[in-house]
Formats: structure tokens, sequence, C-alpha cells
């Protein structure tokens, strides 16, 4: 199922209520419209990614998404609004100048969303003292495996679960923060 008018990406849609891939759109887009429009995208997708390139679009703001499918950087590479690279490996990724740069700035919000898993937990690792937001999508794998604990990373957070839907209810998402309080209201949005 495709979101996008013809070419147009930066078009979007709420499909949280239908689409477990998209438990995270309303939390994502209340947290991205606090800030100034200084986002780093980790997992780029049909649900974030459009959204996001419309809030930094209102906010003449800069959105760089990372990504390792190849698929989802053609789709997204046509639109001029953002800077998506390919990331064929994370860990060689890691290691770079280019994330060496990104990591020593300060983001309004970093988006968690790549595969694997394992990625996600590096990135939280090495980004979690660099932005006032840091969300996590389907964060329950992390805590449900003992993998990590959110307070091991973070002063403030808080678990957003999706509201419920009739047919099933999608993954949580993390809102953390070593800067801002995370008792964020998302208000009826969609």
């Amino acid at each position: 199922m495709s979101m996008f008018n013809s070419s147009e990406t930066t078009k979007w849609k709420w499909a949280y209520r239908t689409v477990a891939w998209a438990t995270h759109q309303p939390i994502l887009y209340t947290v991205a419209a606090l800030g100034n429009g200084k986002i780093l995208e980790f997992g780029a997708g049909y649900y974030s990614t459009p959204m996001l390139m419309h809030i930094v679009n209102e906010k003449n703001g800069n959105l760089y998404s990372f990504e390792s499918d190849e698929f989802f950087v053609k789709k997204f590479e046509q639109d001029t609004n953002f800077q998506i690279s390919h990331v064929p490996d994370w860990q060689i990724f890691f290691e770079s100048s280019f994330f060496k740069t990104i990591s020593e700035q300060h983001w309004d919000l970093i988006f968690v969303d790549q595969a694997p898993f394992e990625a996600r937990y590096e990135t939280i690792k090495r980004l979690n003292n660099n932005c006032d937001y840091l969300l996590l999508h389907d964060c329950g794998y992390f805590f449900k495996n003992n993998i990590f604990k959110a307070e091991d990373y973070f002063k403030n957070h808080q678990v957003w679960y999706p509201p419920k839907r009739v047919s099933y209810a999608g993954p949580p998402t993390l809102v953390a923060s070593n800067f801002k309080p995370c008792k964020i209201e998302v208000e009826k949005c969609c």
C-alpha cells in the first residue's frame, strides 16, 4: 500500500490506526513539532519520512535520514527537501567521519527505527546526549529481551503506547531525553 500521490514523497497520511509500522506517528509528529526542525532519522519509511519532511519544510529545518534498505533510499532520494544516505553497514557508518560530524552536533530530535535492532541500540548508545528528544520505535523488543533499560541512558523517559485499536495493538515508542521532560501529551491530531 502506497501513501503517495504519484511521485510526491512529501505527501503523507495518518496510518497509525491501521498499520503496525505506523504506530509511532502521533508521538513522532508531536515531538518533531516541538523543535526547530533539526532532525536525524535512522531508518526511513513510508510512515515517518514524509511526515518529517513536511514538518522540516514548515520549519525551514534540516532532515538527515539514514537507511540500510536501498528500496527506501531510491524511493526518497528524488526529493530535494532533505538528505538521505544509504548505509549498507551500520558499524562502518558509526566509525565514519560523517557520523563523527553529526555526533558533534545537538539535534532537536533523533528518530531511531532502523534495521537491524542491534543498530538501533548502537545509535542510542552513541547519540543519547546529542538531542533534545530521542524516539525509539518498537522499544518493547529491547526491554522484553533485557538489552537495555531506558534509565541507563536517559534522565527522562516515557514509553508511549498507541491508542487502542479494534484489530491489534501495535508496538510502543520510547520518548527519551537527558535535557527535556518527557511527559508529552499527544493531542487528538488525526
